[in-house]
């Protein structure tokens, strides 16, 4: 296959490739490889991922509304697994991480707050008058930084309702990640262990210096799976 200049770029930037890849990457190599996934752009796993788990559940990544219901019932424990083995392929590594990051010369702003779609697009929609892009992490486990008895490739019957949850966010966002104006990454600690685990330790101290934030929490723990369940 041969890409036109004017083409959309095979990275996924939502660029022309004249203004994109060419000269930088060949991409009538690249696409025959097995790992292309590690030369996309932050836009092109995004959108990589959302289209690899519409075609993995029957779904057409164009249809611009979901049955939530059929989602649902589709979502099978074997399902789980395939989707986390993609969640491991579109992000094999930290250094595949800081690229893509690297790459990205948008003035973005980190989101932060609740994890619900009405939440997140009010959050995007303002501050998209300030950056760039808005960029969130992704609320999908990462496999190879679980223990094996918690992780969702080895276990996926335990692991259904959390994913139906998170491709629920995905999905529901979908709008503004093809726009370019959502990005979702991978955290750092998902690569580094120590990091994890040092910033669970950061959270549980100061959360013992501020009773007043477990209590809120609580309380975002008991509103949030309601919110999310399609």
């Amino acid at each position: 296959m041969k890409i036109g200049r004017n083409s959309p770029c095979l990275c996924g930037s939502g660029k022309k490739y004249k203004k994109c890849c060419l000269g930088k990457k060949d991409w009538d190599t690249l696409i025959r490889q097995p790992n292309f996934t590690q030369h996309l752009s932050l836009r092109g796993k995004n959108t990589f991922f959302l289209n690899g788990v519409a075609h993995l559940l029957g779904f057409d990544p164009a249809e611009p509304s979901i049955d939530w219901p059929v989602f649902k019932e589709r979502v099978t424990p074997d399902h789980v697994a395939q989707i986390h083995q993609l969640v491991g392929e579109v992000w094999p590594s930290a250094s595949d991480l800081e690229r893509v990051l690297r790459d990205t010369d948008d003035l973005s702003g980190l989101y932060t707050g609740t994890y619900t779609p009405e939440a997140i697009t009010r959050s995007a929609t303002r501050h998209a008058l300030y950056c760039d892009t808005i960029l969130m992490f992704d609320p999908l486990m990462y496999p190879g930084s679980m223990r094996p008895e918690y992780d969702p490739i080895l276990h996926p019957e335990k692991h259904v309702s959390q994913t139906i949850k998170c491709l629920y966010v995905w999905f529901s966002l979908s709008p503004l990640i093809h726009s370019g104006i959502l990005k979702i990454i991978r955290s750092p600690a998902d690569y580094d262990h120590a990091l994890r685990w040092y910033s669970l330790k950061a959270e549980e101290d100061r959360v013992d210096r501020h009773p007043e934030l477990k209590e809120l929490m609580e309380h975002v723990v008991e509103v949030l799976p309601l919110r999310l369940d399609p």
